[in-house]
Formats: C-alpha cells, sequence, structure tokens
C-alpha cells in the first residue's frame, strides 16, 4: 500500500520512530527515473533479499521529480517491491525531500539512499548516505557498500 505523506511527513516519520530497535534505509526516488527505480529495487529490494534479520527496514518514498511522474507510477513500484519489511509513500508535495535536501546541503533530495542505526534517531541525521545525483556530499550508490554498512549497524558480519 502506497502512503501519501501529509504536510508534516507523517506517516513516513511515526512508522520511523516506531521502529528504534531496526536499522533502517529510507530511500528518496522518482518512480519513472530509470537510474532510481533500478536504484531503489537493487538498494531497497535487494538488501531485503539479502540480509534477512527481520530488524532491517526499508522506507520508499516516492516523489514527483520528473514530468511523467505521478501517483500511479509510485504504485506499479511499490506492487512490483512487495516486501514484508517495506514501507511505501508518496510524497506529492516534495516536502519530505525538502526536509532532507535542507538537512543534507543538496538543491533537491531525489535518488538518495540514507542509512539510520538501531536508536532514537532524526531522520534527518543519517549515519551514512549514498546516491546518483551531482554531488560530492556522500558517494556514490554502491550496493554492496551499503550492504556491508547496513549489516555493521545490525552487528552481523
Amino acid at each position: 500500500m502506497l502512503h501519501p505523506l501529509d504536510a508534516h511527513c507523517e506517516p513516513l516519520l511515526t512508522d520511523f520512530r516506531t521502529r528504534p530497535g531496526a536499522v533502517r534505509l529510507v530511500m528518496l526516488v522518482s518512480p519513472t527515473c530509470p537510474p532510481c527505480v533500478d536504484g531503489a529495487f537493487r538498494a531497497g529490494g535487494g538488501l531485503l533479499s539479502r540480509i534477512e534479520n527481520p530488524e532491517f527496514r526499508c522506507y520508499f518514498v516516492w516523489l514527483p521529480v520528473l514530468p511523467a511522474d505521478s501517483e500511479p507510477a509510485a504504485v506499479y513500484n511499490e506492487a512490483a517491491l512487495k516486501a514484508r519489511r517495506g514501507r511505501h509513500y508518496w510524497d506529492s508535495e516534495k516536502r519530505f525531500s525538502e526536509r532532507i535536501a535542507a538537512a543534507m546541503d543538496v538543491p533537491l533530495a531525489w535518488d538518495m539512499y540514507l542509512l539510520y542505526p538501531r536508536g532514537d534517531v532524526t531522520i534527518d541525521q543519517p549515519t551514512f548516505w549514498m546516491h546518483q545525483i551531482d554531488t560530492d556530499k556522500a558517494p556514490r550508490l554502491d550496493v554492496d557498500v551499503l550492504a556491508e554498512r547496513a549489516l555493521g549497524l545490525l552487528g552481523a558480519t
């Protein structure tokens, strides 16, 4: 089910806070941008398959960046990425994207993969992040490195 975000980025923020024992991956992606969709499938879907620990969670935040981006396009990707430990959101007004952009000092937060440790942490401060955008503030998406980091946060080898 695709959950629309309200002006306060709910229900994402509540979902994020109610899992303090989980390692969390939040992805901000366009539903029609091929590299974004590929990144969501590899980073989100792929890591959920590789990391069987029930305390690893993925939050897919789909947002309109390109002209073809729409809620139905996000629903299509959500259906293809069905995962027990994944939740999907539609950021129609890009409010969550703007919040993360301000926190990460980038013009627009999209095609970004944010990793959070266990504990009561703020969603504005990931412990590690990767991207497929034009910035030198973080490394480019490498799913193997992201998996290593996630497993390290989970205490696995």
